[in-house]
């Protein structure tokens, strides 16, 4: 229930095994490849060497097959879920089902009609978008109370078509000399400008032109057609009808074409594997009779790969190490049970060092309390756990989207838990005032001890910070674990165990002013706390520093926070970041009781009082659930990442991947041969 522990491996095989035995690594699924150059980096004259094998015939394979996919797509949009749109499933088969279209499937012919078929329907749609442009760019005109194609042949008369803005179109009509020179009919006007067609004899085209160019004219270019612009816009829309028809034609045969689907997304994710195994074995350091290949196996998997060695490759050599400090470790986390739900949280963050430690089952009752202190409704949660029970069961054979919801499913108890103690009901909708006076549903809340935080907001909002308070000396207790992992006693007591001294004790020394009942003893046990901390602290942040004045100076402060492990203003800033716990549990509650509110002024309508009462309680109440939710999580996560993990976690450690079938869009399920 941790990051699996890994052993540094170095392979050595007859070249000629070579192939073979890496075929049967992707088959067995158990060794992370590494490439041997980089690992053992030979002197230049070292008589190894690494061949080249070219992926051009898996990337061509990958091309054609994914236009074939396009051209579906073109035509077929596929039922998608909710989940699947936001997290795309990987399409599930067996080995047999994949051996059998590898054997069996040429999908050359496919790709060469399918090809022909994606190019001429885009011609086709460029054609229609180019002509829709030109309809559009005529539309205006077809509504000219002159023909265009006669106004532009005449020969003693010059029209030209523009804009004048509002107020310059009243300057130019009210102009004696426009009166005198131009002709106008207004085509169309809005408030702020107006579109006119200005015609003058050629004779006083000068003086004409250069009253336009005063009044703010902007020219705009009649069409030259051979015919009238009517004749030309219905031609553009038979064209484009025409092309439409022949589009559809080409949908008819693509919906027959696309019964190999399946069978074309199996051979992309064959080919993606395909490319995997070629990048591996260009990753072979080989000499004339020998080659090696390295990575890392975890130890759990030795066994398995050992026996395979022994019984398919008894020539075989494999070595064995453990990590250094310095090796860039790939990283496996194996969770079981309750806590594995919450490795989507640590995969969201990125996976922990190698060396450090899996921070999982450390953080998954800091998110359900935060969640649940945001999301707190009895009537809510009960909702989240139907749902997710039904969406986990929908998605069981895919164990990231399971994990996802079983999260949420807990979440969900968590939910009803503080709603139960906070009296939160789908908001008060257990109220007399919604549901009649001794309504079984107010028993039952009355039944239950709770605190109405609307009554106590300070009680809860002191709960919020008391519960950021916990977390962050949760978290310097985690750092102090990291530390004693890492063999490095004495910076787990200089970076946590002191600040576990002070900062407690300025709090005992503060409490007094806001609890007047607080013992004396509390005031000095605070005093002695953090003195003995800000001494042991100034004594030991600016350790690393070179020279006893920056020693000095790091040391004093790091107890404010701007140099040093810790500080004191990252431990208030981040307490009081806890506060929106209370603002998110607050919006939930208030928008519930407002649609309570809102559907109980429909109840006075006749006849249809109770069903606009229950629609609008529907209606409210899943717009609340569906926003309160997202909220709940994005922000117990950014408590999570910003204000839990900054006190501890090492993330940005690359993932163990081994060598075996891998696409991101194809899945085997029978699992590793």
């Amino acid at each position: 229930m941790a990051i699996d522990r890994v052993k540094k491996a170095a392979l050595l095989v007859p070249r000629k095994e070579t192939h073979r035995l890496l075929n049967r690594l992707h088959a067995l699924s158990a060794v992370h490849i590494e490439d041997a150059a980089k690992v053992l980096a030979p002197p230049d004259d070292a008589p190894l060497g690494k061949e080249s094998l070219s992926s051009e015939k898996a990337d061509l394979n990958i091309k054609k097959l994914d236009i074939i996919l396009s051209t579906f797509g073109l035509f077929i949009k596929s039922k998608q879920g909710f989940v699947e749109g936001f997290a795309p499933l990987p399409l599930q088969v067996t080995s047999e089902e994949l051996h059998k279209v590898i054997s069996e499937f040429d999908f050359g012919p496919l790709y060469e009609r399918c090809s022909y078929i994606y190019d001429e329907y885009r011609s086709l749609q460029s054609q229609i978008e180019q002509s829709q442009a030109e309809k559009g760019s005529l539309a205006e005109f077809a509504a000219f109370p002159f023909s265009i194609r006669e106004a532009l042949a005449l020969k003693h008369v010059t029209v030209v078509y523009g804009s004048f803005r509002k107020q310059n179109w009243d300057a130019f009509t009210t102009n004696r000399d426009a009166r005198e020179l131009v002709a106008w009919d207004v085509v169309r006007s809005t408030k702020q400008e107006t579109r006119a067609a200005v015609a003058f004899v050629n004779e006083d085209a000068d003086a004409a032109r250069e009253l336009l160019r005063a009044n703010g004219f902007s020219g705009i270019a009649l069409p030259r057609l051979p015919g009238e612009v009517s004749d030309r816009i219905k031609e553009l829309e038979e064209d484009i009808e025409e092309r439409r028809e022949q589009q559809e034609a080409f949908r008819g045969e693509v919906q027959k074409l696309a019964v190999d689907e399946r069978r074309v997304k199996i051979a992309v994710g064959h080919w993606e594997s395909e490319r995997t195994k070629i990048e591996a074995h260009n990753s072979v350091l080989n000499s004339r009779r020998m080659s090696v290949v390295t990575g890392w196996i975890r130890t759990r998997d030795l066994q398995r790969v050992q026996r395979v060695l022994d019984a398919e490759f008894p020539e075989a050599s494999l070595v064995l190490e453990d990590p250094a400090g310095s090796d860039n470790v790939p990283v496996s986390l194996t969770m079981k049970g309750l806590w594995r739900p919450a490795q989507i949280l640590v995969g969201m963050f990125g996976l922990p060092d190698y060396f450090s430690f899996d921070p999982t089952p450390w953080l998954i009752f800091s998110f359900l309390l935060f969640f649940s202190f945001c999301f707190g409704d009895v009537v809510y949660g009960l909702g989240l756990v139907v749902l997710s029970w039904v969406l986990a069961r929908k998605y069981s054979t895919h164990p990231s989207h399971r994990r996802f919801f079983r999260l949420f499913f807990y979440g969900g108890v968590g939910t009803m838990i503080f709603g139960a103690l906070t009296g939160a009901w789908a908001g008060n909708l257990y109220s007399p005032d919604f549901l009649g006076d001794d309504n079984m549903f107010y028993r039952l809340v009355q039944m239950i001890p709770h605190v109405d935080p609307l009554d106590k907001p300070m009680l809860m909002l002191g709960a919020a910070l008391g519960i950021g308070v916990a977390n962050q000396f949760y978290g310097i207790i985690l750092n102090m674990y990291k530390m004693f992992r890492k063999h490095r006693p004495l910076d787990a007591l200089f970076d946590g165990g002191l600040w576990l001294l002070f900062l407690p004790g300025l709090m005992l020394m503060g409490l007094p002013m806001f609890a007047k009942d607080t013992p004396a003893w509390t005031g000095t046990l605070g005093k002695v706390l953090a003195g003995v901390g800000a001494a042991g602290l100034v004594l030991t942040q600016g350790r690393n520093e070179k020279g006893i004045l920056l020693k000095a100076i790091t040391g004093i402060v790091s107890l404010y926070g701007v140099l040093g492990t810790y500080g004191l203003t990252s431990f208030v800033g981040d307490v009081l970041s806890y506060s929106r716990l209370l603002a998110l549990g607050f919006t939930t509650s208030i928008v519930a009781m407002a649609f309570n509110m809102i559907a109980n002024m429909f109840t006075s309508i006749p006849m249809a009082g109770a069903v606009v009462f229950a629609a609008v309680l529907a209606f409210g109440h899943t717009f609340n659930f569906a926003v309160s939710i997202l909220s709940a999580f994005v922000h117990s996560a950014r408590l999570i990442f910003l204000e839990f993990f900054n006190r501890f976690y090492e993330g940005g450690a690359r993932p163990f991947t081994p060598l075996s079938f891998n696409s991101v869009r194809v899945e085997l399920v029978d699992g590793p041969q």
